[in-house]
């Protein structure tokens, strides 16, 4: 389960992470960026930075990777208090190993962090290349099976986040699950967790950007294909065995060549054919002009040799 922030709508600094009485105006933009915020927390980068979202959806593909290069961390210290409406996407099994969704968090509307930024892990444009076996970019353009961006930026620290859910002016709460916003903005504290130096946010740019620098002929991996073989052969043995090979090779000569050399390497050959494969039809090549050489045999001794002296 991951839960899309379209832009940092609160900052405030604090003396230390606890979610306050009274949050940051939640219609404050102060222009970070497009940055998602993470229910989950992970301290892997794995199957996120330099990945692409899923078309047609606000999640990260993991199978999607768009770009590839050396990842660089910052240290920082920033104490981060924001408040972001929220898009909430919950999946039956939502979650991390022996962690559920909590069924509050599909009513949440806002959700609040508390935390203390340590670092960014993040590629550099210049030092990043696109990976054509994402298949993001055709024509300069994105293409239908990739989102419209691409994450660039892990943000690392420890904290707190409470999901809220905003409350109408007649809504009756109890004062301890009361909280309230400034500009006026009351909600209700539906649940609170922690986290410690995990990634809890990530940065978007536009793939857009991506795909208009990339050369045409760089957009779509060229799969390799290899030629079928178009040269066979088969010996036969006197124990009623066959031992079969093919090859590609460029012509019928070469391959009567090979044919000739596999079968008269054999022990006790019977027989041996061939077939050479040219515009698609394969048809039989003769071989050996004359009987395949036998295999050499010790020369029995002369009568002069054995001849007593």
């Amino acid at each position: 389960m991951r839960i899309e922030s379209f832009g940092w709508l609160g900052l405030v600094a604090a003396c230390a992470p606890s979610v306050p009485a009274t949050l940051p105006d939640p219609n404050a933009d102060v222009g970070l960026g497009e940055v998602a915020l993470m229910v989950w927390t992970t301290r892997s980068p794995e199957g996120l930075l330099g990945h692409a979202r899923q078309s047609q959806s606000s999640k990260v593909n993991p199978n999607c990777k768009v770009v590839e290069g050396t990842a660089h961390f910052t240290a920082t210290d920033q104490h981060l208090v924001m408040v972001s409406e929220q898009a909430v996407e919950l999946e039956a099994g939502a979650g991390v190993s022996g962690m559920s969704a909590d069924a509050r968090v599909n009513r949440a509307t806002h959700v609040a962090f508390d935390v203390r930024v340590t670092g960014y892990l993040e590629l550099f444009p210049k030092e990043t290349k696109y990976v054509p076996g994402s298949g993001c970019c055709q024509g300069g353009a994105v293409s239908d099976s990739c989102g419209e961006s691409y994450v660039t930026r892990l943000i690392r620290g420890s904290g707190k986040v409470v999901h809220l859910q905003k409350l109408g002016a007649s809504a009756g709460v109890e004062a301890g699950d009361l909280v309230r916003a400034r500009g006026g903005t009351t909600y209700r504290r539906l649940n609170e967790t922690s986290f410690v130096d995990a990634f809890f946010a990530y940065q978007l740019e536009p793939l857009q950007s991506l795909c208009s620098r990339v050369a045409p002929g760089e957009e779509i991996e060229t799969l390799a294909v290899d030629a079928p073989d178009n040269c066979w052969v088969q010996a036969y043995l006197t124990d009623g065995r066959r031992e079969a090979q093919s090859f590609r090779v460029p012509d019928v000569a070469l391959c009567k060549k090979l044919a000739e050399h596999h079968c008269s390497s054999r022990q006790q050959l019977a027989g041996c054919t061939a077939s050479f494969a040219s515009a698609g039809q394969a048809a039989p090549i003769a071989l050996f002009e004359a009987a395949p050489p036998a295999p050499a045999e010790a020369a029995a001794p002369s009568d002069e040799a054995t001849a007593p002296r």
